[in-house]
């Protein structure tokens, strides 16, 4: 693939942008804070990657640039509130400029309230972003698009119980054919109860029930490519008092997903996640965190994949401004569902460590560092990869 010559504006347009930025949050006196109307933020990263398309061989490194430009605006009127984050995000290669792309996000949210112990949510929102190499190995660019709108509901007759039901739609989409995780539309419901004990403690219950059809992926019996499904979750879950020392919270889900034509594609199992933070001292934070998580990944030997993760950070806090950490994460996802299909499946290991500084010299202005080492072990030798990254950013509010 030929290589087109980097406009030359585009190159420029970025220092002009941070520098206009520092300019007004040092000269101007009037900064906005968190309770304006109107919040402006740009951030800058600039990422080196070892192997940008997660290959086993033939690794391909690159740089890549992304602008991130966003206006939020948080409005409140008696007992309603508006908050909306519009962002555009210019995302550019060094060298593979056939994956360059503009990703346009926005998240609107009317807060409503008929009375105090009546309130909802209304929301509609769309996210834009690369799908990632791990899981799409074609070395060419694959955007999805999703869209939703969600009205959710909270009747709280008492301060202690709750009841809630929701209804929504979602729309994802592929610009490039990916059979895998192909775009659909569901229709969902949700419904449940929350109760909160005085002790802070909160447990609910929640039954989330979906329809969905594939928007751009055509039936294929071959490879028992359907049409549609309908999948039942059921959901325990609870979190620690927010003023305690040491947060907990976790979620357990029972996952069943029934295909409208080809049984065998057929799935259910067990999902949740269970979340641990504490202040060892006033400075040094830990949290761990283990999950498993179920996912489609429809192929010839596969319907879904199930993963079981683990990983735990440390964080420093040098002072108010400065703080550095570190994270770990290991992940075994298994390749299951495969049916009558009678093929060998794949299993993936797969190792993640990171450390950053973060800078926050003012409370407009923020730094940051990161690095990262990952890998992964496939028992299908074409899956394995090493990455190494190392990204710089600056970011800036006003």
């Amino acid at each position: 693939m030929s290589i087109k010559p980097k406009n030359v504006k585009s190159l420029t347009k970025v220092p002009k942008i941070i520098w206009w930025c520092l300019s007004v949050i040092y000269a101007s006196s009037a900064i906005a804070d968190e309770l304006d109307t109107f919040q402006f933020n740009a951030s800058l990263n600039k990422t080196f990657d070892n192997n940008i398309f997660r290959q086993s061989s033939n690794e391909i490194s690159d740089q890549v640039t992304v602008l991130n430009t966003g206006l939020k605006v948080d409005k409140s009127y008696s007992l309603q509130r508006l908050v909306a984050d519009f962002n555009v995000v210019d995302r550019s290669y060094n060298q593979s400029q056939f994956l360059d792309f503009t990703a346009k996000n926005y998240d609107i949210n009317w807060y409503w309230s008929l009375t105090p112990s009546f309130t909802g949510i209304i929301e509609v929102e769309q996210n834009q972003s690369m799908v990632d190499f791990r899981n799409f190995s074609a070395t060419r660019r694959n955007i999805r698009t999703n869209k939703s709108k969600k009205i959710h509901l909270k009747y709280s007759p008492h301060q202690s119980l709750s009841f809630l039901a929701g209804v929504s739609r979602t729309d994802r989409n592929n610009s490039s054919t990916f059979n895998e995780e192909a775009g659909f539309e569901t229709l969902g419901v949700d419904y449940g109860i929350d109760y909160k004990f005085r002790s802070g403690l909160s447990v609910g219950f929640l039954i989330q029930r979906r329809d969905a059809d594939y928007a751009d992926r055509q039936v294929n019996p071959q490879l028992a490519f359907d049409r549609g499904y309908q999948e039942r979750e059921y959901e325990i879950h609870f979190s620690s008092p927010a003023d305690s020392l040491h947060q907990l919270k976790g979620s357990l889900s029972r996952k069943e997903r029934e295909f409208d034509t080809f049984s065998l594609r057929d799935y259910s199992g067990s999902v949740g996640e269970l979340t641990y933070s504490c202040f060892v001292t006033g400075k040094l934070k830990v949290s761990a965190d283990i999950s498993r998580t179920i996912s489609p990944f429809e192929r010839f030997d596969s319907t879904f994949s199930q993963t079981d993760a683990f990983q735990s950070s440390l964080t420093y806090y040098i002072s108010d401004k400065i703080q550095i950490g570190a994270l770990g994460r290991i992940s075994d996802r298994d390749f299951k569902g495969r049916g009558q299909f009678s093929l060998s499946g794949r299993s993936d290991l797969e190792h993640s460590y990171s450390g950053y500084v973060n800078w926050k010299p003012t409370r407009y202005a923020s730094f940051n560092i990161n690095i990262v080492k990952s890998d992964r072990e496939s028992t299908v030798n074409f899956f394995d990869f090493d990455d190494r990254l190392v990204s710089v950013g600056v970011e800036l509010s006003l």
